[in-house]
């Protein structure tokens, strides 16, 4: 099993794309863990297209893990006649819909719904693909906005969240590998703030960051000098499933 980021960068940066994932199977399939508004770009960028896209996780509805989504379901849809797997929390699933359908519901085939496009797979607490369990827990972004975690294997990816003591305690543990979402900016106050994880780093055994700023560089060392690796588009991250 793979995994590798197909953006690492901030909603609004210009560099790195959005925070998007690929989780490859051993058969060749792959979930893609988000889909954010460059989503379509990135992915040609390594030769590949949401018409590959078959499977979805969805850790939240910010548009950039969600915008582009009208594109992947649109194409399948309509040039192949196919629906996308979606996994997503059932909390989310009426919001999604909400976010989407304005790009979505109406079209040459007539009035559209969410079904048309997806076969939902709402869960609670996780889900099963491809004999792989992921585990998926809430995170706490934006205040009044759910969002969630996803695990798996040894790797935890906590998808966007500010940094909380109590949170990695109770979940990182068990987790070999984890990839943080990271902010060098001390302004925004919902994502996780880098020194808080250089004064947590002995929580966490292999520590990744991603979701980062443009500027990262002025960082680098930094980060490096507390042993902090940055997650880096379309380079794998290793994963050993948890129950070899």
């Amino acid at each position: 099993m793979r995994v590798f980021p197909i953006g690492v960068g901030t909603a609004f940066g210009r560099r790195f794309f959005n925070t998007n994932l690929i989780v490859q199977f051993d058969s060749g399939g792959f979930l893609l863990v988000d889909c954010g508004i460059t989503a379509g770009r990135s992915l040609e960028t390594i030769g590949m297209s949401v018409l590959d896209v078959r499977n979805l996780f969805v850790s939240h509805l910010h548009a950039d893990h969600i915008g582009g989504i009208e594109e992947l379901a649109l194409k399948s849809k309509l040039l192949l006649g196919r629906k996308i797997d979606l996994y997503i929390n059932q909390g989310l699933v009426d919001g999604l819909w909400e976010s989407i359908r304005g790009g979505i519901e109406h079209t040459q085939l007539g009035r559209l719904r969410m079904d048309d496009y997806f076969n939902v797979f709402a869960h609670e607490e996780g889900f099963v693909l491809e004999g792989v369990e992921f585990s998926s827990r809430p995170t706490n972004h934006v205040n009044g906005m759910m969002s969630f975690d996803l695990g798996f294997g040894n790797l935890l990816f906590t998808g966007d969240t500010v940094f909380s003591r109590d949170y990695v305690v109770g979940r990182v543990n068990g987790f070999g590998t984890v990839i943080h979402d990271c902010s060098f900016n001390s302004v925004q106050k919902v994502h996780a703030h880098y020194k808080d994880l250089i004064e947590n780093r002995h929580l966490f055994d292999r520590l990744y960051i991603i979701h980062y700023e443009d500027d990262v560089e002025r960082y680098r060392q930094r980060m490096s000098s507390a042993d902090i690796s940055l997650c880096r588009q379309y380079i794998e991250i290793v994963v050993t499933p948890s129950w070899i």
